[in-house]
């Protein structure tokens, strides 16, 4: 459970559910890690969270998780909302005020479910783009992948998705360029292959072309990644939910950044193949 409260806090995005499989006491919540943006290190550091008893919904008579859990089995269903806190751990003075909403509903069956959200978040999120993507994407795609990042930390799944559409199909065209660039001795065929785009634009012809040329990791994940992320392309909005649209575009951003990172001589194995493997299935 620690790790499902560690990835809820650091990655879910504000106001959509989360679902758990039952009600958290205080002592579950309370010294939990996650990692987050410290604005003191300029980095993403480990923060830890913790509660403020003095705070203004204590006030108010606010109703502990762990007070709750008499109430699992109980007809009752709940709606409340507590204020955490959670405090980098590397410099020990960045804060983030959190509220965490809890509450239940009920599926086809009549059977209780229980949720996680948060409502409220300060500093709000803020999008910064680490090294391998700053010196990468072209300034276009930067203003783009942060427009996505921050609509999926809102929950706004087909929003985020249609940027990621816009930013995989420039940023193939991107990366033959790059390849063109550190690939010297096939510079004339790939310079060639973006030619041959540029007069037919048929794009899926480019990535073929492309394919050999591409660092032996990426090829080593099972599928060519670019004719992965390329198939996005095709799907339209009208046929997704915002749901589906949200696990799209936090796959798509994986394999994207493991692509630009392998580009770039980093690493990201692993990720990336399970991005690929979310993608098969949706």
């Amino acid at each position: 459970m620690a790790n499902e409260l560690s990835s809820f806090l650091a990655e879910h995005p504000l106001y959509t559910k989360y679902e758990i499989v039952h009600l958290l006491t205080d002592a579950e919540i309370l010294g939990s890690t996650y990692q987050f943006y410290c604005d003191n290190e300029k980095k993403y550091t480990t923060f830890q969270l913790s509660s403020d008893d003095d705070n203004f919904i204590a006030k108010k008579g606010r109703m502990r998780f762990g007070t709750m859990n008499v109430l699992q089995n109980s007809t009752f269903d709940i709606d409340f909302t507590q204020h955490y806190i959670g405090v980098c751990q590397s410099c020990k003075k960045f804060r983030v005020q959190i509220l965490i909403n809890g509450f239940t509903e009920r599926d086809k069956e009549g059977n209780k479910r229980f949720y996680l959200r948060k409502v409220g978040q300060l500093p709000p999120p803020e999008i910064n783009l680490d090294s391998n993507l700053d010196n990468f994407l072209s300034e276009e795609d930067k203003g783009f992948y942060k427009k996505a990042l921050l609509n999926l930390q809102y929950g706004y799944g087909i929003g985020a998705f249609s940027y990621f559409r816009r930013i995989v199909q420039n940023e193939i065209e991107n990366i033959a360029e790059k390849l063109a660039n550190i690939n010297s001795a096939n510079k004339e065929k790939i310079i060639k292959a973006i030619q041959d785009y540029k007069h037919n634009k048929v794009m899926k012809n480019l990535i073929n072309d492309l394919t050999k040329f591409l660092p032996k990791k990426l090829l080593e994940l099972g599928d060519n990644p670019l004719l992965v992320l390329y198939g996005q392309l095709s799907d339209g909005l009208h046929n997704l939910t915002e749901e589906e649209c949200i696990k799209r575009s936090e796959s798509i951003d994986e394999l994207l950044r493991f692509v630009i990172a392998e580009l770039r001589n980093d690493s990201g194995f692993e990720s990336a193949k399970d991005a690929i493997n979310k993608l098969r299935g949706l």
